[in-house]
């Protein structure tokens, strides 16, 4: 469910999500752009049962951005969304890509999803759950889970 809270503790659903085309089991926290519409992941429903990339508006109106295949485009968003200037929004799937073991993907404004790494499950890493960071020079920082030198996970970066 996505809800906002008003400065006196009036709580307001926004959206409740039915685990069907909308998506379902949202993880992480929401993203913000100006005009006030909230970006996030789900980590199941969607098409294809994988999840999905979403907006809602202010007034709960929630747009599917983009379903997960779950093929080489990923599956299991369980880390939201980080949004660059352009309005491109960034995140990673936890599970299948490329080599089965996640994916950092790009999702432009007019919905096209470019994987941008996909995580061989060695020492890059394997199975990333957390949100992406973003600075100013355009690189990502993220985490993986799994996979690393010690089998224990990675700190990535992944350039422009």
């Amino acid at each position: 469910m996505v809800f906002k809270v008003s400065p006196t503790g009036k709580e307001k659903i926004l959206h409740v999500f039915t685990g069907g085309a909308d998506g379902g089991i949202p993880y992480w926290s929401l993203t913000r752009d100006n005009a006030g519409n909230f970006y996030g992941t789900t980590w199941a429903g969607g098409t294809y049962l994988s999840g999905t990339v979403f907006k809602i508006d202010g007034g709960g109106n929630e747009t599917v951005l983009y379903n997960f295949t779950g093929g080489a485009d990923g599956q299991f968003a369980l880390g939201g969304v980080v949004r660059d200037a352009a309005g491109n929004l960034y995140g990673t799937t936890n599970s299948r890509g490329a080599n089965g073991f996640g994916t950092v993907y790009k999702l432009d404004s007019a919905g096209n999803e470019t994987v941008l790494y996909s995580f061989t499950g060695g020492s890059d890493g394997a199975s990333p759950q957390a949100a992406l960071i973003l600075d100013a020079a355009g690189n990502l920082y993220g985490t993986a889970t799994a996979g690393g030198d010690g089998g224990n996970g990675t700190v990535f970066k992944i350039t422009p």
